[in-house]
């Protein structure tokens, strides 16, 4: 039984692995079967895979290591506690809804946009989201090698949270 992503490596299933920071966000792309990659989709089926492969690994690191046999913790119902409505509260929610009305910020998460620095590979974040959607040039994925495709897609991941995080 295969149960780490080093012996799926070895194995060749793995076509592309990444290196997520604690915020989940990309910080190294490693290509390992670059012609599994060769289409944009294939390329874009390849990083969704690795970035759930690796937030699946990163939270096995953080579970807290429990004996199967201890007690599990009971749930405590409480009554819900009721906020008395007040000239303070109504005013606050006044104010936001006349910044919204005048135009001002939404407060929602804007998507963002990267490019790499040799403009072939596109990445879409999704709204509050480190994941994103994958697009690369079909002429320059077809003869880039595996180095310049796994470095072109980070370029586009770090552009990409630094325009979201303007």
């Amino acid at each position: 039984m295969v149960s780490d992503r080093r012996d799926l490596e070895s194995l060749g299933i793995v076509d592309v692995s990444l290196t997520l920071d604690p915020d989940h966000r990309v910080v190294a792309v490693d290509l390992h079967r670059v012609d599994a990659v060769r289409t944009p989709a294939a390329l874009d089926t390849a990083v969704q895979r690795a970035y759930r492969q690796a937030v699946v690994e990163q939270s096995r690191d953080l579970e807290p290591a429990t004996a199967p046999d201890a007690p599990r913790p009971q749930a405590v119902a409480t009554t819900p506690r009721r906020i008395p409505r007040s000239a303070e509260l109504l005013g606050r929610h006044r104010i936001r809804t006349d910044v919204l009305a005048a135009g001002g910020p939404a407060g929602r998460p804007r998507d963002g946009v990267g490019v790499s620095r040799n403009g072939c590979v596109r990445v879409v974040l999704l709204p509050a989201s480190p994941r994103g959607g994958v697009e690369a040039d079909p002429g320059w994925l077809s003869q880039a090698t595996a180095t310049h495709i796994s470095q072109a897609v980070q370029e586009a991941f770090r552009a990409a949270y630094d325009e979201r995080d303007r």
